[in-house]
């Protein structure tokens, strides 16, 4: 069997894992979210009319998550359903294109630039250390200070330089794990 069937088998696997391990109940995501409608067995997000000035917060407001799980448009393999915590290991600038280092050691090169998947992947535990690297946190095995900068060592064994201007931000997100 081709390698990439066996790819979209495990990449499949995973979300029906994933889907099969949370509880996606009508009730339990009406009870999540008072935000929240049923129209032909479909759950709608309800638009909500301007809050109320004179109400409290609410005591325990929902987390805010973002989906873990990417999508990938590569133009050799097709779309490629990633798990980004567990998965990509670090992102690289690539003039008007990214590549996605992952941690099977394969590499995907995808369009768009850098800063848009940053920011796509930001909820997923990845930090820019550079204005052309982007890591997952996670995958941070150590880090040592060099004569200005700092030098983040990924489980891969690939060292990244973290530039000084996302320095403080790079100790704060690392010392917070």
């Amino acid at each position: 069997m081709p390698e990439h069937y066996i790819r979209n088998l495990e990449q499949a696997k995973s979300l029906l894992d994933y889907f099969l391990d949370h509880d996606f109940s009508e009730q339990t995501l009406l009870a999540q979210n008072s935000q929240t409608a049923l129209l032909n067995g479909n759950i709608f997000a309800v638009a909500s009319s301007s809050p109320n000035p004179d109400a409290p917060p609410p005591a325990n407001p929902p987390p805010q998550t973002k989906p873990e799980f990417i999508t990938l448009p590569t133009a050799c393999s097709g779309n490629i359903v990633l798990h980004a915590p567990s998965e990509v290991l670090l992102v690289k600038a690539a003039k008007d294109y990214t590549t996605f280092f992952l941690t099977s050691g394969k590499e995907h090169l995808v369009s768009g630039r850098l800063g848009v998947w940053a920011k796509r992947l930001a909820g997923c535990g990845f930090l820019r250390v550079h204005r052309s690297h982007c890591v997952n946190i996670r995958k941070i095995e150590q880090w040592q200070h060099e004569k200005d900068y700092l030098v983040a060592k990924l489980c891969g064994g690939q060292e990244i330089t973290v530039a000084a201007s996302y320095k403080s931000e790079f100790l704060r997100s690392v010392r917070g794990i």
